[in-house]
């Protein structure tokens, strides 16, 4: 079957005009939920034993029917899905739906029966298997047993999961996101998420995409679906499932999908321009904030509030997502004064007080003169009150003559309520149809506000040929072999890094004539990973007399821990050194090249300051990773401290990547660590470990 085919099965998938469902009495809900979406298309039942279904006449297999439908929603046990799911491929039916559970993410024999699932079904693509199925709200269309609500809206959200939980989470919240699609994936056995981003991506009534992912599979068309997202201006907002070490388990045991590092996931999103979320309420306020209102320019915020509370406490959370709120200018505060409360202070933020009972046209005054001077988003923070309290009829006045304000100023705007309780639906429609953010909650909120924000920049410094990933390695196909340390550093010294000169040392031998004291003494041997931890490394051995004594005491040290080692290495000491860092390089299967930079030595375990990187990456990209570590003021200079030489640390590090990206049988290279001098005068590896691929 052609590429292209494939995508119009798929496509079909989403708007068929005909569905075949597959199963027993278990399908009634399915097909009700379809009629209540409104489908008018054909309906067919496939049953064996049965006449009728739901007022659907039955039919004992696909090849019964006149034609082939488009798709086919099949829920039956898993010992007869095989044989059904070929049925469906032999009558030409374009595409299959698989809720039925029991494949890889029961385990060994289920990775069988999925192995087999995928050979039956031939050239037919399917969702799933353990899919809850799929929603179009926009051409009303359904194939999923559970009831995931309506959104009666001309475009919206695309929301594509692994798992149905999400799927409901996202459509019953109360929160006024329009959705266009909903869409399981359950295992991923035949089709990937990313082949289904490929396709809602092209429907021009998606306004965003939203995707919950527990592994990371088909990337390289994610990265080609993140250069068609950028390019039509289409945000992606994801959240990693399974980042924990037991979140990474039960993703494993819940879809069979192999969750990867999380750091690796992250650098991944960063690099496709998608905006990575941490919970369901980050993701809704988000994606409002991106589909409703305007991404802001830069973080220059003016925040205008009915209480001096709402201020202080808005003020604390725009610090803690990088806003800026500027003081007003002095033309605008002595403007301000007189139209404002004797008790309230002209200033940004702006406490209004009860100018909410206020005439509109005096508090548009106000507002529009608190607006005058540069910023980039105008922000109000309100609670409504609780029904059947407060007469709300100013707070309704007060949202939208601010949001008139904000539209005359030219600035984008949301509003955020402290709590999601304090947002009613009409408000946050009355919001909306003014183009301004209803966001709930706080913090969620905020972090929605700085998302915007991030994905904006994103969009101006993203070069559209770097979105695309070069293909990743096939999986590794034998064990790989470590190199000793002075292989490893000969290895790096070919890529242009600097290494400390060293000769490796024969038991029974002499310490070698000609070294430059004082030096280093370290047992050599591929198999030691830690060597400070078991006592295999000495330093500052001032003359050769401390080296023979440092060589004897470990050799002794070693025996008495039953550790055989094959030789030993004497190096000269690297000096001037003022910062450390660690370089790692490995091979990642379906992703590819990825590249850790951390403060080195051994505290970097305690610390866990690091950021990672996919190659291939420029220069830039090198430094501002290096500038966003935490500890980066210490290379810097920090009080007066002298600078490392962070120059020479990106061009190792770039040596580093060139070597690897040119030499298919590393798997994994880390230098910890290399030791930077004072800027000008270089870097050098201090300790290596290579791992290398039989080729």
């Amino acid at each position: 079957m052609s590429s292209n085919d494939r995508y119009q099965r798929l496509q079909r998938l989403f708007d068929p005009r005909s569905i075949a469902f597959v199963g027993g009495s278990a399908l009634e809900p399915a097909i009700a939920y379809s009629r209540a979406l409104g489908f008018d298309g054909d309906y067919h039942v496939i049953h064996p034993r049965r006449d009728e279904l739901a007022g659907i006449a039955c039919v004992a297999s696909a090849a019964e029917l006149a034609r082939a439908p488009d798709v086919a929603f099949v829920a039956v046990p898993a010992s007869v899905v095989v044989d059904a799911v070929r049925d469906l491929a032999e009558a030409g039916v374009g595409a299959a739906v698989i809720n039925s559970s029991g494949f890889s993410e029961a385990g060994d024999n289920g990775r069988e029966l999925e192995a087999e699932l995928s050979a039956a079904a031939g050239d037919m693509p399917f969702l799933g298997p353990n899919c809850p199925g799929v929603a179009n709200f926009l051409d009303g269309v359904g194939l999923m047993l559970d009831h995931f609500g309506d959104c009666d809206h001309a475009r919206g959200v695309a929301v594509l999961s692994n798992g149905g939980a999400w799927l409901a989470d996202i459509s019953n919240a109360d929160r006024s996101l329009p959705v266009a699609y909903l869409a399981g994936l359950g295992n991923q056995a035949n089709v990937s998420i990313a082949e289904l981003l490929e396709v809602v991506l092209d429907d021009e009534r998606v306004s965003a995409v939203n995707l919950h992912i527990e592994g990371l599979r088909d990337v390289q068309r994610l990265s080609q679906c993140a250069l068609k997202a950028h390019r039509r201006g289409i945000p992606v907002v994801v959240i990693k499932a399974g980042r924990s070490h037991a979140g990474e388990r039960a993703a494993r045991s819940h879809t069979a999908s192999l969750a990867g590092d999380a750091e690796i996931a992250s650098a991944l999103f960063r690099r496709l321009g998608f905006v990575e979320v941490e919970s369901t309420s980050e993701a809704l306020e988000t994606l409002k904030m991106l589909t409703v209102a305007a991404a802001p320019r830069g973080p220059r915020t003016a925040l205008a509030t009915s209480s001096g509370t709402y201020a202080v406490i808005g003020a604390d959370f725009a610090e803690r997502f990088g806003l800026v709120l500027p003081q007003s200018s002095e033309r605008t505060r002595g403007e301000l004064k007189p139209l404002l409360h004797d008790f309230n202070a002209a200033a940004n933020p702006l406490d209004i007080a009860t100018a909410q009972f206020w005439p509109d046209a005096r508090q548009r005054e106000l507002f529009e003169c608190f607006l005058q001077d540069d910023y980039d988003l105008a922000l109000q923070i309100m609670s409504f009150p609780a029904p059947a309290t407060w007469d709300d009829e100013s707070w309704y006045r007060s949202a939208r003559v601010f949001a008139e304000a904000a539209a005359s100023a030219g600035l984008p705007a949301a509003f955020v309520a402290p709590v999601t309780e304090g947002l009613p639906r009409p408000a946050r429609e009355l919001l909306i149809d003014l183009g301004v953010a209803p966001l709930q909650g706080y913090r969620e909120g905020f972090a929605a506000i700085a998302h915007a924000l991030e994905w904006h920049r994103r969009r101006k410094r993203l070069d559209a040929h770097n979105l695309l990933l070069p293909a990743p390695p096939p999986p590794a196909g034998s064990a790989s072999v470590s190199l000793d340390e002075a292989d490893a550093k000969a290895l790096l010294a070919t890529a242009g890094i600097e290494v400390p000169f060293g000769v490796r040392w024969d038991f029974a031998a002499d310490a070698p004539a000609g070294l430059r004291y004082p030096v280093v003494l370290k047992a050599c041997d591929p198999a030691l990973a830690h060597k400070s931890d078991i006592g295999a490394v000495s330093l500052n051995l001032a003359d050769a007399d401390l080296l023979r004594f440092a060589r004897e005491q470990m050799l002794a040290n070693l025996e008495r821990q039953s550790i055989e080692v094959s030789g030993l290495l004497i190096e000269e000491t690297i000096h001037g050194g003022v910062a450390e860092l660690l370089i790692g390089l490995r091979r990642i299967d379906s992703v590819g090249l990825v590249l850790t930079l951390a403060i080195g030595g051994i505290a970097v375990e305690v610390l866990r300051d690091s950021v990672t990187l996919l190659l291939p990456c420029d220069t830039q990209a090198i430094h501002d990773a290096l500038g966003s570590l935490r500890l980066y003021p210490l290379l810097a200079g920090l009080r007066g401290g002298a600078a490392a030489d962070i120059d020479a640390a990106v061009a190792a590090i770039e040596a580093l990547a060139e070597l690897v990206l040119t030499r298919n049988d590393i798997v994994e290279v880390e230098i910890n660590p290399l030791l930077l001098r004072g800027a000008g005068h270089g870097a050098a590896a201090a300790d290596a470990v290579v791992r290398l691929q039989p080729q």
